[in-house]
């Protein structure tokens, strides 16, 4: 009889039970800007990699320009993903689908670490499982960034510390304290709070100043009247409240910055930097007011794009930048390939050192049981287009979006509902396209 996992417990079982049970790991060929290289041959015990994930929380796209050290360490070190997108713009399922490496509706040998945000409704007082050392929060971190619960190696503590800064150490620390055994590579993963809202600042960076900045035409949207009810029905957003959340996030974001730069100054010290496979990446993305909305759990472009970024020195170009449609669930699977381990079950996202191609993402979203205005939705978005269906708590279709993003790439013309019945796609063919995909696995997901 099989034990039963729990789907929390779930989130973590494929990239990290497999990661303690690895006996060898591989060396991986460098991508190149459009298409990557194949999978080398059979690694050897020398060429273990370990395993270094930067997670931030509700980091949207185009937010870099106050992270130089980030960008210097992955931009210019490492390659960056042009069109990288969380398959669920929510943070737990998002974050699930980075362990293990399938979409949402799949969920069901290192030394390792995590230090910062975990799950939002884990209980403090149970361990991570998976995990040898560990400092992660209670929810109460978004509240004020400080002053917060910890559970730091099973035993509780209130943390004065701005967390950011916190975790920081808490990595350094991870690494110096493996220096000792440099034949057990390690899995660490970095995930602060910053930019959640309230997104407090450090105070050396709460008065920073900021990248300039125009409101784009989706943020100057009038019409709404051929978005969903939800849309439709919400009061605007002001300008005052979309510069602030900006400003915030921004700011926050420069301590994540000074993390990024301390664990690389720690890896360089201690010879760890050249056998470190490293990623950073957002959970999911975040309106600043495009279509009169802050948040995030939309299918609207600010929401589902991602930055992301990986690194490997002579493994992965410096310099060079990916056009693939890269998405969280392909980073499992690459770990796996740099760690010469074949998944016992299929994942649905791909290994970046591989060469494919990926003409379209499904993306996916479920209502809330705690109050959210935003219903279930399900879309498929190509390079030309954004499809997306609302569904009602039974499963019916509610409404309908088309997005011609050659055209309207700020997707303010929904075609299905813009009065000119001229220019209505044919929607039969990608609507049951839609269904097949929601419930696809393994290589019949996109």
């Amino acid at each position: 009889m099989q034990a039963r996992i729990s789907p929390r417990n779930r989130c973590t079982t494929s990239l990290l039970t497999l990661l303690v049970m690895l006996g060898a790991c591989t060396g991986i060929s460098a991508s190149d800007a459009s298409e990557a290289s194949p999978a080398p041959a059979a690694p050897t015990a020398a060429s273990r990699p370990n395993v270094l994930i930067f997670l931030t929380d509700d980091q949207r796209s185009g937010t870099m320009a106050v992270m130089p050290s980030t960008l210097q360490r992955f931009g210019e070190e490492g390659t960056t993903y042009a069109h990288a997108f969380a398959t669920t713009p929510l943070c737990c399922p998002s974050r699930a689908s980075i362990f293990s490496g399938r979409y949402a509706h799949n969920h069901t040998v290192y030394r390792t670490g995590i230090f910062g945000k975990y799950f939002n409704a884990w209980d403090l007082s149970e361990d991570p499982v998976f995990f040898d050392r560990w400092a992660i929060e209670s929810p109460n971190g978004y509240t004020g960034y400080y002053g917060g619960t910890w559970n730091v190696n099973g035993t509780l503590q209130t943390v004065e510390t701005y967390s950011t800064d916190y975790i920081a150490d808490q990595g350094v620390h991870f690494i110096h304290s493996g220096e000792g055994h440099d034949d057990q590579p390690w899995f660490l993963e970095l995930a602060p709070y910053g930019v959640h809202m309230p997104a407090f600042a450090s105070p050396k960076y709460r008065a920073a100043s900021l990248p300039p900045f125009q409101l784009d035409p989706s943020m100057r949207e009038q019409d709404l009247g051929d978005k969903p009810p939800f849309v439709r029905n919400r009061q605007r957003e002001r300008i005052e409240t979309i510069l602030s959340t900006r400003a915030r996030q921004l700011r926050a974001l420069m301590s994540v910055d000074d993390m990024v730069q301390r664990v690389f100054e720690t890896l360089e010290a201690s010879g760890e930097l050249g056998n470190t496979l490293a990623f950073f990446l957002g959970d999911n993305g975040m309106l600043w007011g495009a279509h009169g909305i802050t948040g995030k759990q939309t299918p609207y472009t600010p929401s589902i794009r991602v930055p992301m970024f990986a690194r490997w020195p002579g493994h992965i170009d410096a310099g060079a930048v990916d056009h693939r449609f890269v998405a969280n669930i392909d980073i499992a699977p690459t770990v796996l390939a740099a760690a010469g381990v074949r998944p016992a079950e299929a994942m649905d996202g791909r290994s970046l050192f591989d060469s494919w191609t990926r003409d379209r993402m499904l993306l996916e979203y479920w209502r809330l049981k705690h109050p959210s205005d935003v219903p279930t939705w399900a879309s498929i978005r190509t390079r030309s287009y954004q499809y997306i269906e609302y569904y009602s708590d039974d499963g019916k279709v509610t409404f309908r979006e088309y997005y011609d993003l050659a055209r309207d790439p700020w997707e303010l013309v929904n075609l299905v509902h813009d009065g000119t019945q001229g220019n209505d796609p044919s929607l039969r063919p990608i609507s049951a396209e839609l269904a097949a995909l929601r419930t696809c696995v393994g290589a019949a997901c996109p």
